[in-house]
C-alpha cells in the first residue's frame, strides 16, 4: 500500500513539474495561435474546403462572410478581434487509423517568426489504414504573423 502511494506522489509530482516547467520556457514574445469553435451551417463544408493541404487567411469579417455565408462568419468573428487578430482556415488531409494530428509551431526563417501548420503522423507506426481524413479548421492568428503550411505529413 505504501509502494503505491509512493508511486502515485512521485507520478504527481512529475507531471506537475512537467506542466510547470513547459510554462517556464515558454516563449511570451510567441505569436498565440487560438483554436475557434466551428459548426458548418452546410452540410457540404468539409468536402469543399476540407483536404486541400493548404491555409487561407481571412483579414475582416466581410472576407469571410463571403467565402461562408453571413452566419458562419459571424459565429467565428465573435471569437476574436479582427482589428488585432486574423482567421486562418486550415484545410488537411491524413489517413489511417491510427491519423495523423493537426499541429502547429513557431520558426524562424531569415530573422523572421514563421508560424507553419502542418500534419504529423502518429510515432512508432509501421502499418496505417488507407481510410482518408480531410480536415478544415479555424484559428485566430496574430494579425502581422506570417503563415505557412507543409503539404507533406512529417514522421
Amino acid at each position: 500500500m505504501h509502494r503505491f502511494l509512493l508511486s502515485a506522489l512521485i507520478i504527481f509530482v512529475f507531471v506537475v513539474c512537467a506542466t510547470h516547467s513547459v510554462a517556464l520556457f515558454k516563449d511570451p514574445e510567441a505569436p498565440q495561435v487560438r483554436a475557434l469553435k466551428f459548426e458548418p451551417a452546410k452540410q457540404d463544408f468539409y468536402i469543399e474546403f476540407g483536404g486541400k493541404n493548404m491555409l487561407e487567411e481571412f483579414e475582416s469579417q466581410a472576407k469571410v462572410a463571403k467565402a461562408l455565408g453571413v452566419k458562419a462568419a459571424k459565429g467565428l468573428a465573435d471569437q476574436m478581434d479582427f482589428e488585432k487578430e486574423k482567421l486562418v482556415l486550415v484545410s488537411w488531409n491524413t489517413s489511417g487509423p491510427p491519423e495523423g494530428k493537426l499541429m502547429h509551431e513557431l520558426v524562424m526563417k531569415g530573422g523572421e517568426k514563421r508560424i507553419v501548420f502542418f500534419v504529423k503522423a502518429p510515432a512508432n507506426v509501421l502499418i496505417r489504414g488507407q481510410r482518408a481524413r480531410i480536415g478544415a479548421d479555424f484559428f485566430a492568428v496574430p494579425r502581422n504573423a506570417t503563415l505557412a503550411f507543409e503539404a507533406t505529413e512529417r514522421k
